[in-house]
């Protein structure tokens, strides 16, 4: 098998993640080769969907915004429709979890949802990018330990009292 994967160029990390996805698949005997372009081309073609695969860094949340957003349907406005994922089932979830009025409806269509994507995936994903952060240790940062700690940046607080500089910042 012999596939072709759009790469933009100067993104040091996505191109590091894709000469280890060439290494992995070359030991299952697929062929992949990069069709690698500046920024600006890249990223016209991808909203087009002018490539056979494509390597992209799609950031998630705890929210399913950012999967709403990803894998509606083509049809609609508020949706990207780079990959032309045209699923009835999951668009039908997305609408109820959007008006969703109580917490209990709304695991019950998030499990539906992701079952969904199990039996009809949107695509492939083959590497998972991690991300670190770092905080201040003058910093109270409310949360369970391994979740994000920027979810809950609209309630840090600091220990310190204020520097010059930092009264807009605490207020």
């Amino acid at each position: 098998m012999r596939l072709t994967c759009l790469v933009p160029a100067r993104f040091s990390i996505i191109e590091q993640i894709a000469l280890e996805v060439q290494r992995q698949l070359l030991e299952v005997g697929v062929d992949i080769h990069f069709d690698v372009q500046p920024y600006d081309v890249y990223n016209d073609r991808l909203t087009r969907g002018d490539f056979e695969t494509v390597m992209i860094d799609l950031v998630g949340g705890p929210s399913l915004s950012r999967a709403s957003i990803m894998w509606r349907s083509p049809k609609r406005s508020d949706a990207l429709p780079i990959f032309s994922y045209n699923n009835p089932v999951t668009e039908a979830l997305f609408e109820s979890l959007r008006i969703s009025s109580n917490e209990a409806n709304t695991r019950v269509d998030v499990r539906k949802l992701q079952q969904a994507f199990l039996e009809s995936p949107p695509a492939i994903f083959l590497a998972w990018n991690d991300r670190a952060r770092a905080v201040r240790s003058d910093f109270s940062v409310p949360g369970e330990l391994g979740t994000d700690p920027l979810t809950t940046l609209w309630r840090w607080k600091t220990d310190k009292p204020d520097r010059p500089g930092d009264r807009m910042a605490n207020r």
